[in-house]
């Protein structure tokens, strides 16, 4: 478990570069502004896809303390008077400089402060996300039977976790019966397909992952394949050479237990999903 623990401020720090992103910078057709004041609860979702920078003041020439993914749950504690307009792939998106709280268990965004500054203008209300986000996943008749599971932090990610170099989503849904992943594939030439984790694509046993209350993309050069002794109670459904790395070149999905020291790896390979879980 040492080892995966190890790349936890890695992964959180990291501004992941992704090839073949869509043009916008939202997957959802819809716009909508923040407004802390009208909003019934103060959460937000980030919707940039690359994530946003967290600043110490409230300016672009501030120093950059740290990064907040994509698809992560934030509280916004004070919007400014600073205002800020950025123009992206020839739009122009209005916002102001929020306040927020770096430290939201059991992420640490930034280090060295305990609140820093972020731009609004790729923030979303929760319930306006989750909205949108459920309106996208109708035009997949494979999550007919599944609602997502939104009292995870996050309960979306971004990344190319097919290998074919285009960024795809995946979110944590669930039924009566289990918790796992939906995946939205996007593909060359705007094709895209839903493919949910069941029992006829995982290699493991066990179809379930309620253990992935920590959830987070993994960069595509980190080695997934632990030392022995960096993890006890290991669980692999495949086989590899020992102490040979496992790098796979594109996003695998990492989930913790938050109640015990359990967690590992969920990635797609040779065509199949594979688990690689440990203490």
């Amino acid at each position: 478990m040492k080892h995966i623990l190890s790349i936890l401020f890695l992964i959180s720090m990291s501004l992941y570069s992704f090839a073949n992103i869509p043009a916008n910078n939202s997957y959802f057709h819809n716009t909508h502004e923040t407004k802390l004041e009208n909003d019934k609860k103060n959460t937000f979702i980030v919707t940039a896809k690359n994530g946003i920078i967290i600043r110490k003041n409230p300016s672009l020439e501030s120093k950059r303390i740290g990064l907040i993914p994509f698809g992560s749950k934030i509280n916004i504690s004070e919007k400014t008077n600073e205002k800020l307009s950025i123009h992206e792939n020839g739009k122009e998106i209005k916002g102001n400089w929020v306040k927020i709280k770096t430290h939201n268990y059991p992420y640490n965004y930034a280090e060295e402060a305990e609140y820093g500054y972020v731009f609004d203008g790729f923030l979303e209300n929760e319930d306006v996300f989750i909205q949108d986000l459920e309106n996208l996943m109708k035009a997949y008749p494979e999550f007919n039977t599944y609602e997502i599971d939104r009292n995870s932090n996050p309960f979306i990610l971004n990344g190319d976790f097919f290998g074919d170099n285009v960024n795809d989503l995946v979110i944590k849904i669930k039924d009566s019966k289990l918790i796992t992943l939906g995946f939205i594939n996007y593909k060359q030439e705007n094709k895209s397909e839903a493919v949910i984790i069941t029992k006829n694509n995982l290699a493991d046993t066990e179809l379930y992952f309620g253990w992935t209350e920590q959830f987070e993309t993994v960069s595509s050069n980190i080695n997934l394949w632990p030392e022995d002794e960096e993890m006890s109670n290991l669980n692999v459904d495949f086989n590899h050479p020992a102490n040979k790395k496992l790098v796979l070149g594109y996003n695998a999905i990492f989930g913790h237990n938050l109640e015990s020291c359990g967690g590992g790896y969920i990635f797609w390979y040779k065509n199949k999903f594979h688990t690689i879980t440990g203490d």
